[in-house]
């Protein structure tokens, strides 16, 4: 019995750690026609506190930005993809 509750305590206890309240941002880079671009890199800037978090598309030009915390954000391609494109984004 004693084993029992032991495992019921650590399920309960490892679900209740399970919630997370970051974000992930992720996307596709194109350039005007419409395909991607492999190997892009892309920036999440923070616009209340300029923090910069960067990350290169795959091959076939899909990028992740994981554990971002809430708060508004912009998103953009590097200069190598010559683009002036800033998403704006809000990360509740």
């Amino acid at each position: 019995m004693r084993t029992r509750r032991l495992a019921l305590l650590l399920a309960v206890t490892l679900s209740i750690h399970a919630q997370e309240y970051r974000a992930t941002i992720n996307g596709l880079v194109t350039d005007s026609s419409g395909a991607s671009i492999p190997a892009a890199r892309v920036s999440a800037i923070n616009l209340d506190t300029g923090l910069v978090v960067k990350s290169e598309a795959n091959a076939q030009g899909r990028y992740v930005i994981p554990y971002l915390l809430p708060g508004q954000y912009k998103a953009r391609p590097s200069n190598r993809v010559r683009s002036s494109c800033a998403l704006p984004i809000a990360l509740r």
